[in-house]
């Protein structure tokens, strides 16, 4: 007779009524929190709990999530995702899915202006229990903090433990980041940028002298978690997306406009007798 598989219950907490201040696309357990998604990081613990399938119960946008699902087959779990009305039909033994794996949740959000903050904790929580021992892809940096590949770091930048700099992130001179900063890949931080108690989310550009304190940074929206309140930034010098930033005339483009003329002037000069 064949043994029962080893199974896993979760259930993805039904938050949608509560975000109306970001107002983000995704349910909550598709929320970044370090590196990944919220939901990654249980289905990475389903892996060490040598898990063979994971059911997972889900009220909030549940073909987002089976559309995250499906492109994660890396794992190499079997998933189960089970759609249902309300939190209240899945299984009484199932994990809700509203903390980090292993870590007590912070007190739950009873309002749509807790959110932003409740989520940030939970960011905390991330730095907090990173360790040498974790298998990452990032470097431990001198200052204690974590930082990942191809990331560029102004000499003059102060960084303070904990935190974490993704892939490929630009990190202007006279920054400081920390402690508890959370700057993810592909980020540019302009010159004397502070990063303190908060979140640059991936893609975000930062403009010189803006400071990001008890807050989150995802591309032009700007969410406050002491006043549990956004304000989407409309001018891109101060912060926006990274991808939207178009080249404004000035240095760059003066460089820009030098360089064409020397590689293009010698084939207008051959075709000027012609012209005449």
């Amino acid at each position: 007779m064949r043994p029962a598989q080893k199974t896993c219950k979760l259930v993805a907490p039904d938050w949608a009524a509560l975000d109306t201040v970001w107002r983000n696309d995704l349910p909550f357990v598709l929320w970044p929190v370090g590196n990944q998604p919220l939901l990654a990081h249980w289905m990475d613990e389903a892996v060490r709990r040598d898990v063979e399938l994971v059911e997972l119960y889900v009220a909030d946008r549940p073909a987002e999530v089976r559309a995250w699902i499906e492109d994660g087959a890396y794992w190499s779990r079997r998933v189960r995702l089970i759609p249902i009305r309300n939190e209240a039909q899945a299984p009484e033994d199932a994990e809700r899915i509203d903390h980090f794996p292993g870590l007590k949740a912070p007190a739950i959000p009873n309002s749509a202006t807790e959110l932003p903050g409740y989520w940030f904790e939970l960011q905390k929580q991330w730095l907090a229990q990173r360790s040498p021992e974790t298998t990452t892809l990032d470097d431990q940096h001198p200052s204690g903090g974590w930082v990942g590949p191809r990331v560029e770091i102004h000499r003059t930048a102060r960084l303070t433990a904990p935190f974490w700099i993704g892939a490929r992130a630009h990190i202007g001179p006279g920054c400081e980041i920390g402690p508890n900063a959370i700057v993810a890949e592909g980020t540019i931080l302009d010159g004397n940028v502070q990063v303190e108690q908060a979140c640059v989310l991936p893609r975000t550009y930062l403009g010189r002298n803006t400071r990001l304190f008890h807050a989150a940074a995802s591309g032009s929206v700007l969410l406050d978690f002491r006043r549990g309140c956004r304000a989407d930034i409309a001018e891109p010098f101060i912060m926006g997306s990274v991808m939207d930033r178009s080249l404004k005339p000035g240095v760059f483009g003066r460089i820009l406009a030098l360089l064409c003329r020397l590689l293009f002037a010698p084939f207008v000069w051959l075709l000027l007798p012609r012209w005449r």
